[in-house]
C-alpha cells in the first residue's frame, strides 16, 4: 500500500494506543486473483517466447502446413512442394535424404543453402495401398519420417510428411498373370480379371502401351461397382519371361478423373516341346542300386514331333524308348550311378515337320553313395 493512501479494504483501529490495521477477507481474494492473471499474462509471454525461440533454432526449418498433404486419392506418383530454410548461421550441404520407407523420391537429391537461403525441394509420394487398406471405405494415415544427411550440424533433422489417403477401388489385380498359357506355335492366349469399387464409377477401363497386349471392352455390373474385363496377347512373344506395365484409369460417378493405378502384366512364353520332368532329382543312391524313371517328350500344342537324336552328357544314364504316338514320347531311364553329387544332362534333338530340329533339355540329379555309407 503506497504512503498517503488508504485501501478500501484496509481499516485502521486503536489497540492499548497503537493502530492496528485490519485487512478482510474480500480484500485478499483480490489481491490473490490479481497476481493470478498477472503470472497467466506471464507464463503465455514466456510460453511464445520458447516457441519463437526453439522455431528460430531448427537448422533446416519447414513449414508446418507444408508438411501436411490433406486427404488424396491413391496414386503412385503425388508430386508435393515444400520450401527448405537454413536457420544456422553457415552453409548447409544435404549430401543425401534418410526416410522412413521407400515411397519418396527427393528432387534434387542434394542441396546446398546458405544461411538465410530458403530453396524448393520437390517430393514425389507413393501413395499405393496395401490390399487390406485399400478393401477398406475410409481413409488411411500415411506418414512418412525424412532425416536430411548433414554432417555439418550436431543433431538430427526431421520433417514428418503426413496426410489421409482414400481408395475408390476396393479390388484391384496388382498383377495379371498369363502364366505359361503363351506357347510357341499356339492360340494366343487371354485371361480375365475383376475390379470392385467403394461407390459407383462411371467410367473404368486399362491402359497399355505396348502393342503386345490388348484389353476387350470392360463389362460393368448394374450398380456401376463391379466391372470385369479381359487381357489378351496379340502376336507370339520371344522365349521367356515378359513383363508389361498397364494402367488402370477411372472416372467417379460425379465425373471427377481418378489418378491412374499401375499394373503388371506378366507371364512366359514358352516352347511347344518340353520335357516332363526337365528336373529330375532322385536324391542318394546306394552302389548296388538301380534306379529307374520316365521322362516324357510331348507337344504342347499336341502337334506331331520326331525325336532325331538323344545326347547324354557325361554317360551314366540310359534311354530306352516306350511308347511314342504323335506328340508324346516315353522313355524309361535307366542309371548307373557314380559316386559323389552327379549332374547328368539329357539333349533331345527334336523336329516337328519342316521346322529346323530343336534342342530340348532335362536334367537328372543325385548323390551316388560309397559302399560304406
Amino acid at each position: 500500500m503506497c504512503p498517503g493512501r488508504r485501501d478500501p479494504g484496509v481499516t485502521e483501529r486503536s489497540l492499548g494506543g497503537q493502530a492496528v490495521l485490519d485487512i478482510n477477507r474480500s480484500s485478499v481474494g483480490q489481491w490473490l486473483a490479481t497476481a493470478g492473471c498477472a503470472a497467466v499474462v506471464l507464463f503465455g509471454a514466456y510460453a511464445a517466447y520458447v516457441r519463437g525461440s526453439l522455431g528460430r533454432s531448427v537448422p533446416l526449418y519447414v513449414a508446418p502446413s507444408e508438411l501436411d498433404f490433406g486427404e488424396v486419392w491413391e496414386q503412385a506418383a503425388l508430386p508435393w512442394r515444400i520450401h527448405v530454410e537454413n536457420r544456422w548461421p553457415r552453409l548447409l550441404s544435404i549430401e543425401r535424404f534418410h526416410v522412413s520407407c521407400p515411397c519418396v523420391e527427393f528432387r534434387p537429391p542434394t542441396m546446398e543453402l546458405r544461411p538465410g537461403e530458403r530453396r524448393e525441394l520437390d517430393l514425389v509420394l507413393n501413395l499405393r495401398l496395401r490390399p487390406a487398406d485399400r478393401a477398406r471405405a475410409t481413409p488411411i494415415p500415411f506418414m512418412a519420417e525424412i532425416r536430411p544427411v548433414v554432417p555439418a550440424l550436431p543433431d538430427a533433422v526431421v520433417w514428418r510428411v503426413q496426410g489421409r489417403v482414400r481408395s475408390a477401388l476396393a479390388e484391384l489385380p496388382e498383377v495379371v498373370d498369363f502364366d505359361e498359357l503363351g506357347v510357341e506355335g499356339g492360340p494366343l492366349p487371354e485371361v480375365r480379371f475383376e475390379v470392385r469399387s467403394h461407390t459407383p464409377l462411371q467410367e473404368l477401363r486399362v491402359r497399355c502401351d505396348s502393342p503386345a497386349v490388348a484389353f476387350g471392352p470392360i463389362v460393368a455390373s448394374p450398380g456401376r461397382t463391379h466391372f470385369s474385363g479381359r487381357a489378351a496377347l496379340t502376336r507370339e512373344l520371344p522365349l521367356g519371361p515378359f513383363e508389361f506395365p498397364a494402367f488402370v484409369e477411372a472416372v467417379s460417378a460425379q465425373g471427377q478423373r481418378l489418378p491412374p493405378l499401375p499394373i503388371k502384366i506378366v507371364g512366359t512364353f514358352v516352347p511347344d516341346i518340353q520335357a516332363v520332368p526337365d528336373l529330375l532329382p532322385l536324391g542318394a543312391i546306394r552302389p548296388h542300386e538301380r534306379p529307374t524313371a520316365r521322362i516324357l517328350v510331348r507337344s504342347r500344342t499336341g502337334r506331331a514331333l520326331t525325336i532325331e537324336q538323344v545326347e547324354y552328357d557325361p554317360s551314366a544314364v540310359r534311354l530306352e524308348e516306350e511308347h511314342k504316338a504323335g506328340p508324346d514320347h516315353s522313355f524309361r531311364l535307366r542309371i548307373t550311378p557314380k559316386r559323389g553329387s552327379q549332374e547328368e544332362r539329357i539333349v533331345f534333338r527334336v523336329r516337328q515337320g519342316g521346322r529346323a530340329a530343336v534342342s530340348v533339355p532335362a536334367v537328372v540329379v543325385y548323390y551316388g553313395l560309397g559302399p560304406s555309407e
